[in-house]
């Protein structure tokens, strides 16, 4: 009886320590990338704002079916790939949005912010993705590989996107 009251306790005192340095991690994060891009804004706005034009830069969406896919104003704003919806919003002219909802899964959240230049031909392109992760410390924990997981998909995208748009 003794061993598992200690047993007991020991897990207790693990897990209220480990939950603890898991509240130093924060529970918004957010992985960018950036690049410039030799094209004009509205070149790059047009590849960003329709999920049809993914498949020429994208990473693994050249493979993919668009199923359901819903048009406005002549582009592709909403479409179910592979179990996923994926909803584009245009917040701004240089700011678009899209969300990712996986039944079943944590909605993820990405955008993308074009930034001309004056008196330059570059672009700069951000792409970033955020995470809102919940108190428990697996998630956590698990938030610290995102940058490895992630940050080689913007970059693979970006560079794509770069060079179809600067050698088109």
């Amino acid at each position: 009886m003794k061993v598992i009251k200690l047993a007991l306790i020991s897990f207790l005192i693990l897990f209220l320590l480990v939950t603890g340095i898991t509240f130093f991690i924060p529970s918004k994060i957010r992985i960018s990338r950036a690049v410039n891009i030799k094209a004009e804004s509205g070149t790059i706005i047009a590849q960003l704002n329709d999920i049809r034009n993914w498949k020429n830069w994208y990473p693994g969406f050249d493979t993919l079916t668009l199923n359901k896919p819903l048009e406005d104003s002549g582009r592709v704003t909403f479409a179910e790939v592979k179990g996923s919806q994926i909803a584009l919003i245009q917040d701004s002219v240089n700011q678009i949005s899209a969300t990712f909802n996986k039944p079943g899964t944590q909605k993820m959240n990405m955008g993308w912010q074009v930034i001309s230049h004056e008196g330059s031909d570059l672009v700069t392109v951000q792409w970033y993705i955020d995470f809102k992760l919940k108190w428990y410390p697996w998630e956590k924990f698990s938030s610290l590989s995102f940058e490895a997981r992630y940050g080689s998909m913007l970059e693979n995208g970006l560079a794509t996107l770069k060079n179809f748009l600067e050698t088109k």
